[in-house]
């Protein structure tokens, strides 16, 4: 059953987001085709103003393109998890055989995977403004300061860890705040997110405060940093399933 939550999931994306991803990457070659061709062309033809004109609206594009993939990608997390649950549709999923911890780890599931999907294809753009200007000797340079770029192996595991840790507690944190939001009878989109502003305020108050003191060791800076993330992700989870379950309040 948890795979049909997580078909449902998907079937929801249209044919526009993705074309949102086969955009990008077209207009990223043509963009990196630009750049290379910036070293090759004489003034007289790069200085000309359609040439400039060309480069700068290929340029806003792809930033707006980027802007759009991000934004809907959040868009799409909220509102899958706003309507599914807590709208009309609530009736509806919440009749299904399935557990509340199935309901949220499916939704919690397909956010992960648009966003991955997101950043992949941000990733998969930017390789292709940059492959054609790509050389033997770009690439040469860049293995002989390989280590300048990245950090020890240790250091580079934590700070993955703390990425994906922190990453999916602010996903987690987001579904907690609507589900406060449902707590009250009116105004729930505008009190879920003035939930968020104050979750968002005492954990980054919190996190300055105390990463103050550690700054100077790195590792131990990491260390704690997967410990606080790690507890925000389990109160943020079991504060959400604890509202779903018992304080569910659908209109």
């Amino acid at each position: 059953m948890f795979g049909k939550l997580l078909k449902y999931e998907f079937k929801f994306v249209g044919k526009w987001y993705f074309a949102l991803y086969i955009l990008s990457l077209i207009i990223s070659i043509m963009l990196g085709v630009w750049i290379k061709g910036v070293g090759l062309l004489n003034n007289r033809i790069y200085d000309s103003i359609y040439f400039s004109l060309g480069a700068f609206l290929l340029i806003m594009s792809i930033m707006f393109i980027f802007a759009g993939i991000l934004l809907s990608t959040l868009i799409i997390i909220i509102r899958q998890f706003y309507k599914n649950l807590f709208s009309r549709e609530g009736y509806l999923t919440l009749t299904l055989p399935v557990s509340t911890h199935q309901i949220i780890l499916s939704k919690l599931t397909a956010a992960i995977i648009w966003s991955i999907m997101s950043g992949l294809a941000i990733c998969f753009s930017v390789f292709f403004i940059l492959l054609p200007s790509i050389n033997q000797e770009s690439i040469r340079y860049f293995l002989e300061n390989a280590k300048l770029y990245f950090p020890p192996i240790d250091s580079a595991l934590l700070l993955l860890s703390w990425t994906v840790v922190s990453f999916i507690a602010r996903i987690l944190m987001i579904y907690f705040a609507i589900a406060i939001g449902q707590l009250f009878d009116n105004y729930r989109i505008l009190l879920s997110f003035v939930a968020y502003c104050i979750l968002a305020i005492l954990i980054g108050t919190f996190s300055s405060y105390f990463n103050l003191f550690i700054s100077n060791q790195w590792h131990l800076h990491l260390i704690l940093n997967n410990i606080l993330s790690a507890v925000q992700l389990v109160a943020f989870y079991f504060g959400s399933y604890a509202i779903i379950k018992y304080k569910i309040n659908l209109q």
